[in-house]
């Protein structure tokens, strides 16, 4: 158990180092994925070897994009269909109250509410996967985020599995669209220490940026602060406000558990 995690401290560490390198030289890597438009990156947003992004979803071209046909529960269980956050900026990560990166993350995400009033939006889910290290039920975890950062802005979900079988669609569709987590030079060391498949969510805090259309934009690994993102976030900001949506096929309904994701693709 030691032995792991001091592999895992190392691997986070030598992660950190090259995200701090690749700031410094700003130089696009081989080691970013794209996915229907290589070299394609959103507009105004910089490729960089510590993000994954992506251009373009399947069954795109005006239709309804996959992400609005979700719905995840709130931290008081009450259902939230990503369709009303169309026309917003959404930053979907997985939170725990009890990671060393829980004192950074929730600093930086509770500085972010002028981002929140200009129609930013946080999603974020709690999830016990990594270490046991959140281990608080629904109600325990709303009090303790209000009560240790009283001006988080975002939206807390319910606790949720992102890995596994019994993985939140949600969650299984931002992996299967935005592969390879961190896009680290380490990220396979960090797999092996981790044990997870080298598309799971890896660590706590792990982030996905979906611009104001409902594409899924790019996905960053744990060492990589909110704060760091907030250039990328106000270039969603300023795109332009998206067409009016379609209107629903028959047949289509939010896809809410495994069984009926598995049905609808």
């Amino acid at each position: 158990m030691k032995l792991a995690r001091a592999l895992l401290t190392l691997a986070v560490a030598l992660s950190s180092a090259a995200a701090v390198a690749n700031a410094f030289l700003l130089r696009p890597s081989s080691q970013v994925v794209h996915r229907l438009s290589p070299g394609a990156a959103a507009p105004g947003i910089k490729a960089n070897r510590n993000v994954v992004r992506m251009q373009q979803q399947p069954g795109e071209g005006g239709g309804e994009k996959p992400f609005y046909r979700y719905t995840a529960k709130d931290i008081d269980g009450n259902d939230v269909d990503m369709a009303q956050f169309r026309g917003k900026p959404v930053m979907v990560v997985n939170v725990a109250s009890r990671c060393g990166f829980t004192k950074a993350n929730y600093n930086d995400m509770s500085g972010m509410k002028s981002l929140v009033d200009e129609g930013f939006e946080i999603l974020a889910f709690p999830c016990s996967q990594f270490g046991n290290q959140e281990p608080l039920p629904n109600d325990q975890i709303k009090v303790w985020v209000q009560n240790k950062y009283p001006t988080f802005p975002g939206r807390l979900m319910s606790k949720i599995d992102v890995n596994g079988k019994n993985a939140h669609p949600l969650f299984e569709y931002l992996k299967d669209n935005l592969p390879s987590g961190s896009a680290s030079p380490f990220n396979p060391l960090l797999s092996f220490v981790t044990g997870k498949g080298p598309n799971d969510i890896q660590w706590n805090f792990e982030k996905f940026l979906i611009d104001r259309n409902g594409n899924l934009i790019s996905r960053h690994p744990s060492f990589k602060a909110p704060n760091d993102l907030i250039p990328d976030i106000r270039r969603l900001l300023a795109q332009p406000p998206p067409p009016p949506p379609p209107q629903q096929q028959s047949g289509d309904s939010p896809v809410t558990t495994p069984t009926e994701r598995q049905a609808a693709a």
